[in-house]
């Protein structure tokens, strides 16, 4: 026995059939999360800070765990260009509570691929902003964010203006 579709059920399943159709295509990229748990046992430091300095280095780098796949099917790297962020330290909540300045190695895009693109970050030294950073040191004694150069905005995060002093 057949059963007769409503008017509503059709329109539903025409509009299911449309929305599908002309939806375009989703692109994603997989990246790990990571726990405030996980990102406090992998730092070196935590620190409270403000970005003073930002300075663009002649280093060029792929950052690791990214590709970018042209209509082709080539696959290429996502280059970023090296920058070292001067942050003032105004507090330590893990590490070496002397330190009150450090260096923040990252990076920015070569070129302005965006779509599905890098977690990276800019910093305005001018805005006067206040960030949280989870950061391991490096052998060069330059500080980088613990989920890494692609995604540092996951260990990375901005609190909130600076407020002025007394």
């Amino acid at each position: 026995m057949k059963v007769p579709l409503t008017k509503a059920q059709v329109l539903y399943a025409l509009s299911l059939g449309l929305a599908l159709l002309v939806a375009p295509s989703v692109n994603a990229r997989l990246h790990r999360s990571y726990t405030f748990e996980e990102l406090r046992q992998r730092a070196d430091v935590i620190v409270v800070g403000s970005p003073v300095s930002v300075t663009l280095t002649a280093e060029r780098s792929p950052l690791p765990d990214i590709r970018v796949v042209a209509p082709s099917g080539r696959e290429t790297a996502v280059i970023g260009k090296g920058l070292e962020t001067t942050f003032d330290v105004l507090t330590t909540l893990k590490g070496d509570a002397t330190i009150k300045r450090l260096v923040l190695h990252h990076y920015a895009l070569e070129d302005s691929r965006s779509e599905n693109g890098p977690g990276l970050l800019a910093f305005d030294v001018a805005r006067r902003r206040i960030y949280l950073l989870f950061l391991t040191r490096s052998a060069d004694g330059r500080y980088r964010a613990v989920s890494g150069q692609t995604d540092p905005d996951i260990s990375i995060r901005e609190i909130g203006p600076m407020q002025p002093g007394p």
